[in-house]
């Protein structure tokens, strides 16, 4: 009988690693010291609570991705996929934009998972907004970590571990609470260089190991597979250090020119510099408390020992440099950092075109895109797959989320390149689907077609009771 031929035994084992740096559970590739470890996070923290430039910047952007509407997907729909509004969505945002049609019957009736993944953003103990919230804390950071936690959904069980407004038996997201990036202890990276768990310090003082794997890990960007990501702050250090710095010189020289220079003369005949005389040594002593004591305060004043003679200096002229313009030069490398500098158009002087404001704003959303887009994977990637593992559902072609753009639209140039259309002839209306888009694109009424008496969008279905039957276990523990 002759052997059966095949190709031959390959070595599919992985030889190299991804070259990340890592030193007991530390990461060692930022080469400023300052920005290691949990210093880097108490640095950024500072720079965003503390800097009006950067908070103003990192706010707006947290607003404008924020406010990003998130839909299910039925991801064997594409090309001209199929969108299902979340069922928390507001009536002015449970659609979905022109780029994706909307689902029928038929389409939830094919694929029931898809209504199951929109109930669970629906059913978890904290809003998909705050999870988002949390999430974008990767900017200001480079990572986020969340902990996926479970719960099996029985109803209202009166326990808030297990509370769900459903009753069908399967298993759903409880929350995706935050581990605090200042309360990484260290990470567990494996040979290959793969990220296998966080160790967090616990409140008691102690720590504990979070394997990835009931975890999820958002980062700005994968370099080496680093699970720090990189801070969207990280360019800006530089310049936040200096306007820092002169901030605080300027300060000091403006409390100086308004107290004055405290001048102190010795009486005669005490040598302040002679350091074997131990009464000079004292006398010098107390004058320096002195002359570093006096401030301009509600407290002012001075008590001069006798035969000590005190003088306030004043520069009484204009500093040589201007620090406002290299404060606000620094404020400007800050904002370009995010692609932000179209903030500083109109400030301090500077002007700028409309169109190039325009173009500015179109490289910041495109930006925010590419973060959303980075979130948005790691949900498809890692959290999708589990939650339908759970329930013995099936993981081909299942259903996964998408956001929307960032980009606010241009009405009067959505309005202008309408009317050229219809002046070249092209038929542009009467048409349903491009009506409601530009409606909702201007923020006024829409009238549905269900609202109007005809077919509505359909209702949630449970998904057939039993699936992952006996994954979690019998026993639930109240938090």
């Amino acid at each position: 009988m002759a052997k059966r031929r095949g190709p031959k035994p390959a070595n599919f084992s992985e030889l190299g690693s991804t070259g990340l740096k890592v030193s007991g559970g530390i990461i060692q590739e930022e080469f400023i010291p300052e920005l290691k470890g949990l210093k880097a996070v108490k640095v950024y923290r500072q720079m965003r609570d503390n800097d009006p430039t950067v908070g103003a910047i990192m706010f707006a952007i947290e607003m404008m991705m924020r406010q990003v509407d998130w839909k299910v997907v039925l991801t064997k729909d594409l090309p001209g996929e199929k969108s299902l509004p979340t069922p928390d969505a507001t009536p002015s945002q449970d659609q979905p934009s022109d780029v994706s049609l909307p689902a029928s019957d038929q389409d939830i009736e094919r694929d029931p998972r898809a209504m199951f993944l929109a109930s669970c953003m629906n059913d978890m103990s904290d809003s998909w907004s705050s999870l988002m919230t949390e999430v974008l804390s990767m900017l200001t950071y480079g990572w986020s970590w969340q902990e996926i936690v479970y719960k099996r959904r029985d109803g209202a069980t009166g326990r808030k571990s297990t509370d769900s407004k459903f009753s069908d038996g399967l298993i759903g997201w409880r929350k995706m609470p935050i581990r605090a990036q200042e309360s990484l202890s260290s990470w567990v990276i494996a040979s290959d260089g793969s990220i296998e768990a966080m160790v967090q310090q616990s409140d008691a003082g102690g720590t504990v190991e979070i394997p990835l794997s009931r975890s999820l890990l958002f980062r700005t960007q994968v370099v080496k597979d680093n699970p720090e990501g990189r801070s969207a702050l990280r360019n800006s250090y530089r310049a936040w250090y200096f306007k820092t710095k002169i901030e605080e010189i300027e300060g000091i020289g403006l409390e100086r020119d308004l107290a004055g220079l405290p001048m102190m003369t010795a009486p005669e005949g005490l040598d302040l510099w002679n350091a074997n005389d131990a009464l000079a040594v004292s006398q010098r002593q107390l004058a320096e408390d002195m002359v570093r004591s006096i401030r301009r305060d509600e407290q002012e004043g001075i008590l001069k020992p006798f035969g000590w003679e005190v003088e306030l200096l004043s520069s009484g002229g204009r500093r040589v440099f201007d620090t406002n313009q290299i404060i606000s030069r620094y404020d400007q490398r800050i904002a370009m950092t995010v692609l932000a500098d179209f903030i500083q158009l109109g400030h301090s002087n500077r002007f700028g075109s409309f169109a190039l404001s325009k173009s500015k704003t179109s490289l910041f959303n495109t930006a925010l895109n590419g973060w959303m887009n980075m979130i948005r994977d790691v949900l498809n990637q890692h959290a999708l797959p589990q939650l339908f593992a759970l329930n013995g559902m099936s993981l081909e072609n299942h259903p996964r989320l998408d956001h929307e753009d960032v980009n606010i639209p241009d009405i009067e140039a959505i309005g202008t390149y309408l009317k050229n259309l219809s002046q070249s002839g092209m038929r542009v209306f009467p048409n349903p689907v491009l009506e409601e888009s530009v409606l909702r694109s201007a923020h006024l009424p829409v009238t549905r077609a269900d609202e109007a008496g005809g077919p509505g969008q359909p209702e949630s279905e449970s998904v057939d009771e039993g699936v992952g039957d006996d994954v979690l276990g019998d026993e639930e523990t109240d938090e």
